[in-house]
């Protein structure tokens, strides 16, 4: 009866209190923030109004200063912003001015949070190794510079576009104005762009394996997020300050990108972030009853040496975007075929040539899987050292690639097979960097891998002077199309790799976006495969057609087993096609006919004339 009564006293004086107006700017960092607070506050027995979002910069700190608001997130280079302060890189200096400064006009800053949302350059990983660009400054070396940014960093006086390129001594071919985030980071990701101009918090960075460029001329100013308070408020809750101290370096700069990318990529909603946070970080309690995630997770299978920066993180991009919603989990494997099989993933990532036993001659095509969208081409790359003797693949003794179930792993079989060497050289598998330090001390001949051009790590190793891309131009002769459909004829362009002066023949795999067959499929000229039975659940019809049309830049190769569902939304263009040309046909006859009877009648008008006359 006592603990009731209690209970009631709370609960009345809770309900009698003004509550705390909490308050966030209208992007995603600052609503997770906004949300991080209020939740506490609410655990602290603060009664809270949520004004999430509550408007821009001006807005916010207009309504801290009226009473309108009671707290929010600011950070510290827009504090100096705010005060006609210039600029600073030195973060505690700028921390010193802002609270000593706002403290005259009774808004006070709190303990920093531990994370700074500074503007950063991003580049694509690959670009980064292959280009040697580790600073801004390194940008200069590029023969041209494309660089997309958001409206207001174009008008920034002190510290945007105009004054940064400026301080570095940079031209730029081409700007890009995005004012949606996501457009930026895909035209980065689909090469369109050399550089994007983002936030060191923003959740693309980790997701695609963006490199953040080095500020090495501090540019920059630091932008540290601190809670700002109403004076009145801190003496209205005499348990907000303490409330906020308990966030003090909690949030560093991963876990802000994490949280960021669960919201903007993954479809969360900010408080489900917030609420995970704060029970992480044991500053609320779980729910008692453990209540299952709503979100449930979609295994996406790449393999081991697929890049975020590749044609990986493009795919992931658009899965993001057509399973919003959902938890994307990342699975890196040998086979993503076998993971898709075994029903450990949904979706997977792989070259042609996973849909093929090369161990056949004909009936080849592996059933189970169906491609869904192209993504790109992963090259053949044969690498021997520069001072190599070998006049032909054939002279070869010994070959390392990547670990079996790989694309590397069955190129280099293909190869074997086809130089008849299957019985005469032993594939040693590995590590990339073991491979390499084999083939420098001669312990092998060649390392065979099936890899996207420029890849970044290989890249990073052929920059040593001592190897050199093997030239496949023999294969032309074989004629082995048919044994291996999958693999086309491809060149890697010249200065594709430090000291390549030439183009090099080679052989390409299409990589798509597969998933599991239905139960029965068709596969065209094939004919009607056997049932099969698969351990993962297919992906609709809708989502396949989706992921489709958002990935596809050119159709996918006709020698793959391709989902039903776009098998017949090939017929049906082709159907209208035929029925548009049989149309057009039959209304040429039409009036062909029409005209000759236009030409006899009108003959025999002059004819009755001429009698009649």
């Amino acid at each position: 009866m006592q603990k009731l009564w209690i209970s009631f006293i709370i609960f009345f004086v809770i309900g009698c209190q003004e509550p705390l107006k909490i308050g966030s700017k209208p992007f995603s960092e600052q609503l997770i923030l906004g949300e991080v607070i209020a939740q506490l506050a609410e655990h602290e027995g603060v009664a809270v109004k949520r004004m999430i979002p509550y408007g821009e910069t001006r807005d916010c700190i207009q309504g801290l200063t009226s009473g309108q608001l009671d707290v929010y997130v600011e950070y510290t280079g827009t504090g100096l912003m705010i005060l006609g302060q210039p600029s600073l890189h030195d973060k505690e200096k700028a921390f010193t001015i802002v609270q000593k400064q706002f403290a005259e006009i009774d808004v006070h800053w709190q303990k920093r949070l531990g994370f700074a949302n500074n503007y950063v350059l991003v580049i694509r990983r690959s670009q980064a190794v292959s280009d040697g660009i580790e600073n801004i400054a390194n940008l200069a070396n590029l023969s041209s510079l494309r660089i997309s940014c958001d409206l207001d960093f174009t008008k920034r006086p002190l510290d945007g576009l105009a004054a940064m390129l400026r301080r570095y001594g940079l031209k730029t071919d081409n700007v890009i104005i995005e004012d949606d985030k996501s457009a930026m980071y895909r035209a980065l990701l689909n090469g369109e762009v050399d550089v994007a101009i983002g936030y060191s918090t923003d959740g693309q960075i980790d997701a695609f394996d963006f490199k953040v460029v080095e500020d090495n001329l501090h540019f920059f100013p630091v932008y540290e997020a601190v809670p700002v308070v109403n004076k009145s408020a801190l003496t209205k809750y005499p348990k907000l300050q303490s409330t906020l101290e308990k966030l003090e370096n909690l949030i560093d700069e991963k876990t802000m990108r994490s949280m960021n990318r669960q919201v903007e990529l993954e479809g969360v909603h900010y408080r489900d972030v917030a609420r995970q946070f704060l029970r992480e970080n044991k500053l609320i309690p779980n729910d008692k009853k453990g209540a299952k995630n709503k979100y449930k997770n979609l295994v996406f299978a790449v393999e081991n040496l697929d890049e975020l920066s590749g044609a990986a993180g493009k795919a992931q991009q658009v899965i993001h975007k057509v399973f919003r919603g959902r938890h994307l989990k990342l699975e890196r494997c040998a086979s993503p075929r076998k993971a898709l099989i075994d029903g450990k993933a949904r979706i997977a990532l792989m070259g042609a040539e996973s849909f093929f036993d090369i161990n056949k001659v004909v009936q080849n095509r592996k059933k189970g899987i169906e491609a869904v969208a192209a993504v790109g081409y992963k090259m053949c790359h044969v690498v021997m050292r520069k001072d190599h003797s070998f006049q032909s693949f054939s002279d070869i003794k010994s070959i390392a690639t990547d670990e079996k179930g790989t694309g590397s792993y069955t190129m280099a079989q293909v190869l074997l097979k086809a130089f008849q060497l299957e019985d005469k050289v032993k594939i040693t598998t590995g590590e990339l960097d073991e491979s390499f330090q084999k083939l420098q001390q001669k312990e092998i001949d060649c390392v065979v891998l099936l890899l996207p051009q420029k890849h970044a790590r290989l890249t990073k190793l052929l920059e040593k002077d001592l190897y050199k891309l093997f030239s496949l131009d023999e294969w032309k002769k074989l004629n082995f199309q048919f044994r291996f459909p999958f693999l086309r004829l491809s060149r890697i362009p010249k200065d594709t790799y430090l000291g390549q002066n030439i183009p090099i023949e080679t052989l390409s795999s299409q990589i798509v976006l597969a998933g599991p067959a239905k139960k029965k499929e068709f596969l065209g000229d094939a004919g009607p495969a056997t049932a099969i039975y698969n351990k993962a659940q297919p992906l609709s019809n809708l989502s396949i057609l989706t992921l489709n049309k958002q990935l596809q830049n050119e159709e996918l190769d006709p020698i793959l087993p391709v989902a039903k569902i776009l098998q017949s939304q090939t017929k049906k263009r082709v159907t209208s096609i035929s029925s548009y040309e049989s149309s057009l046909a039959n209304m040429l006859v039409i009036i062909a006919i029409i005209y000759l009877i236009f030409l006899f009648l009108k003959e025999e008008s002059i004819d009755e004339a001429n009698e009649a006359s």
